[in-house]
């Protein structure tokens, strides 16, 4: 099922947030909770949890200031910017620079949502932690997101 994140206003008050799924039925979430209280949102990371071993990880990754960058919704689809297409190739060959496979992801206008196969046993040279994979992952992607941004001399 395919789900779109939506805000609609209420007599010019606070932004009510919603998802649309495709049958344009609307589900009221508690998204306006989460964005506010970031600041106080306890740590997601386990203290003692080695991040480096076999597994599945969700992870979510939100540009700064939350704004519209890499998609567009039109007519309840996600059509991506061309920087969200940067992020897409980048996306679609991890694996062959990091022994991570991406088993799922979603790029929504503002921030993307993976599925990770972390599995170090594919790698002869180093073991890598999630942490070093999205942060290699968003300083690749900024850097060539910053090439296109660049006007040309």
């Amino acid at each position: 099922m395919f789900f779109v994140l939506c805000a609609q206003k209420r007599n010019g008050q606070e932004t009510v947030p919603y998802i649309i799924n495709k049958n344009k039925s609307l589900i009221k979430v508690f998204y306006n909770y989460i964005v506010n209280n970031l600041s106080n949102r306890k740590r997601t990371r386990l203290k003692e949890y080695d991040y480096s071993q076999y597994g599945y990880y969700f992870v979510t990754i939100c540009i700064k200031d939350r704004r519209e960058f890499f998609s567009n919704i039109i007519d309840f689809k996600v059509v991506l910017t061309e920087y969200g297409k940067i992020l897409d190739e980048i996306l679609k060959n991890l694996n062959r620079f990091y022994p991570v496979e991406v088993d799922y992801f979603v790029i929504m206008p503002d921030h993307i949502h993976l599925i990770l196969i972390l599995d170090n046993e594919l790698s002869s040279i180093k073991n890598y932690s999630l942490s070093d994979i999205i942060g290699k992952f968003k300083s690749f992607t900024t850097k060539k997101i910053r090439e296109k941004l660049k006007p040309p001399n």
